[in-house]
């Protein structure tokens, strides 16, 4: 088996931006697209009822990014 060690170019970082499209209404009790992500991602992780710790694993990495996300909202949308 070889050697897997880690060199620093290995360690470089890449920023993403993700950009996509949600729709919420005026006056609704929607939390809005990443409030429901993020609840549903604090369920998986603490539910007794799911036993895959690779899901739960999953679940933690989203969770991490989805509170630091930041969101731009238009008025009106021509």
């Amino acid at each position: 088996m070889e050697n897997q060690e880690i060199k620093p170019a290995d360690l470089e970082i890449q920023l993403e931006s993700h950009i996509f499209t949600c729709v919420k209404y005026k006056n609704s009790p929607d939390s809005g697209f990443s409030a429901n992500l993020y609840l549903l991602l604090e369920a998986i992780e603490h539910s007794d009822k799911v036993t895959d710790e690779n899901i739960k694993l999953i679940a933690k990495g989203i969770l991490a990014s989805v509170m630091h996300h930041q969101i731009q909202k238009q008025d009106r949308i021509r």
